[in-house]
């Protein structure tokens, strides 16, 4: 892996995840391992693109949702980024005071879209209000 700066990463990347997990993505952010924990995956994985067929370098397959990650706010605010050699960034996400990992928090989140039809995901507690 190699350290990257804000200049050397796309504005936007892409994480790709299941919509059943977008509720608690939009509550807590995207968290190294996701449910499994860091002890699983110690980086969230992100991508500059997600191949419209096929498999995409970074992004689990069958992923019904992509959240689109704001990667120049993310180093802004203090999170490591790198590259790996096949061109996926990887960071363990920010730190709170306490020195626990909170991943990528919603704060730095310029979205999230359905794969298949493109529209935007809402969390559903924003639509029973």
């Amino acid at each position: 892996l190699t350290r990257v700066d804000k200049s050397q990463v796309p504005r936007i990347c892409l994480h790709g995840t299941m919509k059943e997990y977008t509720d608690s993505i939009f509550a807590n952010g995207l968290k190294p391992g996701g449910k499994r924990g860091a002890a699983h995956r110690a980086h969230i994985h992100l991508v500059e693109h997600v191949a419209r067929q096929g498999e995409t370098s970074g992004v689990r397959g069958g992923s019904s949702a992509i959240v689109k990650v704001d990667m120049h706010r993310l180093i802004d605010d203090g999170a490591e980024v790198f590259r790996s050699v096949n061109n996926v960034y990887l960071t363990p996400g920010l730190w709170d005071r306490r020195n626990r990992n909170v991943g990528v928090p919603p704060t730095c989140f310029d979205g999230v879209v359905d794969v298949y039809s493109g529209l935007p995901i809402t969390p559903s507690c924003w639509s029973s209000g």
